[in-house]
C-alpha cells in the first residue's frame, strides 16, 4: 500500500519531525512505509501527489495553514478521489471543523491512531471503520462523529527512535547555523512530550496534556545517530520544556558525558526563565548547550501575571538574561502584544525590557500579536467576541495582525499601537544583530531560494528587510 504523508508547511526551514515520527512507527510495528512530501522543498505538492499515485494521503497542520491543507484536499479529492486524513495540533484542538474534503482527522497523539488507520485502510480499502478505531474525527452520512478518546502512549519509549533518513536530504546540507550563523549541519529532536503550564495563549497541553519523557538511553541513540550519520555539530532540542527537571537534565548530560556526545556537538533548547538557577546553567553547560530560548512575553508584572497564570515576573525575564549571559550562553526570545486589557504603559515596559535585554546581549527578540488559537483562554474570549469560530477562515489567525489585533484595548489609538509595535519590531531584529547576521547568512547560503520567496510576497519582503534593517526608504 502507498501512502504519503504531507507537510503543507512552507515558510521556514523546519523539517516535519512529527511526520516522521509516525513514518517510524508505522513501519516499526505495521511494516508500512508512509513516505514524507516535505512542502518547504516540494514547489508543487499536488503535483508530487499526482506523480506518486498514492492510495492514501495524511496531511498534517496547524491553524493558520488549515486552509492552505483544505486546498490541496480538495484538489486531491476531486481530479484523483483518495483518502485523506489530516492530522496536526489544528485538528486536535478544534475536531469540529473537519471539512467534508477529509475523510478523517487524527485528534491528539497520532502514532497508534495513524497506523490502526493505515492498517483498517489495507483491509477495508476506505476509511469507513473509523468507530472501530480511537482518536479520530469522520463523516457518516454526511454528520461529523467521534471515536472514544484514544489515550496517550506510555511509556514513550514504546515510539522508536526516529527515523531520519525520512527527511529530505537538504536539511542536513551544511547551512548557516540558527546560533551563531557558522556553517555547520543542523539536527532537531524532541526528548520529551508535553508541558505542565497553562498559558492563556497556548494550545500546547491539549496535544500531550501532562509530561512525558523519552529515556536516557533512547535520548543519546537519537543524539549519536544525528551526529554519527548524518554529521550534524548542532542538534536543537524542540522539547516545550527542556528545563523542567534538574536530576533529568543531570542524567542526560551524565551519559553524554560517557559517550562523549557534547564533544562532538552542541545544543539549543527552550528554558522557562522561572527554572533558571547557576545550578541549571552548570548543567547545560555540562550538556553542550550554547543558546537558550525564552518566551519572555512582556517587561509587564500586570500582563505576565495574566499570560502566564502568575507563574513568572519581569523580574524573573532579567535574572534569566544574566544568569545565562554570565554562563555564556547566547539567548534568543519571544513576545506578545496587544493582550485583553494591556494598555500602553505595559507595552512601553515590554519596551524597557528590551532595552536592559539588548544591553546584556541578548541575540534578538521576536515580537508577535496576541492571537487567538483553537482551546485557549484566549479562544474563547474571542469566540464570545464573535471573532473566532469554527467555521471562519483561519489565515486571519497569523501572529502579526497588525492592522487588525484581536484584543488591542479599544482606549489605544491603533496608529500609536502599530508605530509602537514597530519599534519593537525593528528593536527585536536589529538586537545584537542576531537575525540580521541570520538572514545574510541564508542569503548566501541559498540565494536563489531567498529571492524567490521574496517574490511571492514583495509586500511582506519589503517590510521584513525594512524592520531588519532599520530603513525608512525601502519601500
Amino acid at each position: 500500500m502507498k501512502v504519503r504523508l504531507v507537510s503543507v508547511y512552507n515558510l521556514f526551514e523546519s523539517p516535519p519531525i512529527g511526520l516522521a515520527s509516525l513514518s517510524t512507527y508505522a513501519k516499526e510495528y505495521g511494516g508500512f512505509k508512509p513516505e514524507i512530501v516535505d512542502g518547504y522543498y516540494c514547489r508543487d505538492l499536488f503535483k508530487k501527489i499526482q506523480q506518486d499515485k498514492p492510495d492514501l494521503v495524511g496531511i498534517t497542520s496547524d491553524s493558520v495553514l488549515y486552509e492552505d491543507a483544505t486546498v490541496l484536499a480538495k484538489r486531491i479529492k476531486e481530479e484523483m478521489d483518495l483518502s485523506i486524513v489530516v492530522g496536526g495540533p489544528h485538528i486536535t484542538t478544534l475536531p469540529q471543523s473537519l471539512r467534508p474534503v477529509f475523510d478523517a482527522g487524527i485528534i491528539g497523539e497520532g502514532e497508534q491512531t495513524f497506523l490502526e488507520v493505515l492498517e483498517s485502510f489495507e483491509s477495508r480499502g476506505s476509511l469507513d471503520g473509523g468507530k472501530e478505531i480511537k482518536g479520530l474525527v469522520y463523516w457518516r452520512k454526511k454528520k461529523l462523529e467521534f471515536s472514544a478518546p484514544r489515550e496517550l502512549i506510555m511509556p514513550l519509549d514504546k515510539i522508536p527512535p526516529i527515523d531520519y533518513s525520512l527527511l529530505d536530504k537538504r536539511h542536513f546540507r551544511r547551512k548557516p547555523l540558527s546560533f551563531d550563523y557558522r556553517p555547520g549541519i543542523e539536527g532537531n529532536m524532541f526528548t520529551s512530550r508535553g508541558c505542565p503550564y497553562r498559558c492563556v495563549f497556548c494550545s500546547g497541553a491539549q496535544l500531550y496534556k501532562h509530561p512525558r519523557f523519552f529515556s536516557v538511553d533512547h535520548v543519546i541513540e537519537e543524539m549519536k545517530t544525528l551526529i554519527e550519520k548524518y554529521g550534524c555539530n548542532h542538534i536543537q532540542i524542540w522539547d516545550d520544556m527542556y528545563t523542567i527537571s534538574k536530576k533529568r537534565m543531570r542524567d542526560i548530560a551524565q551519559k553524554m558525558k560517557e559517550e562523549r556526545v557534547q564533544e562532538r556537538c552542541v545544543f539549543s533548547v527552550q528554558g522557562r526563565v522561572n527554572h533558571i538557577d547557576k545550578e541549571v546553567c552548570d548543567i547545560l553547560k555540562d550538556t553542550g548547550v550554547t543558546m537558550l530560548s525564552f518566551g519572555f512575553e512582556s517587561g509587564s508584572d500586570r500582563i505576565l501575571r495574566y499570560l502566564k497564570k502568575e507563574s513568572v515576573s519581569a523580574e524573573d525575564n532579567r535574572k534569566a538574561i544574566r544568569l545565562c549571559r554570565e554562563a555564556g550562553f547566547y539567548i534568543a526570545g519571544s513576545l506578545i502584544f496587544a493582550s485583553p486589557g494591556e494598555k500602553l504603559e505595559d507595552m512601553k515596559k515590554t519596551l524597557e525590557f528590551m532595552e536592559y535585554a539588548q544591553k546584556e546581549g541578548v541575540m534578538n527578540m521576536r515580537c508577535y500579536i496576541l492571537t487567538p488559537f483553537p482551546r485557549t483562554d484566549v479562544w474563547e474570549i474571542a469566540k464570545a467576541r464573535g471573532l473566532v469560530s469554527e467555521e471562519m477562515d483561519f489565515r486571519k489567525l497569523g501572529m502579526f495582525n497588525i492592522e487588525d489585533p484581536p484584543f488591542l484595548d479599544p482606549g489605544i489609538n491603533k496608529g500609536e499601537f502599530k508605530k509602537l509595535f514597530d519599534m519593537a519590531t525593528k528593536k527585536g531584529y536589529q538586537m545584537s544583530g542576531g537575525v540580521r547576521r541570520m538572514f545574510l547568512a541564508k542569503l548566501a547560503d541559498e540565494p536563489l531560494n531567498v529571492i524567490k520567496r521574496a517574490l511571492r510576497n514583495p509586500r511582506r519582503a519589503v517590510a521584513y528587510l525594512r524592520n531588519l534593517f532599520g530603513r525608512r526608504d525601502l519601500s
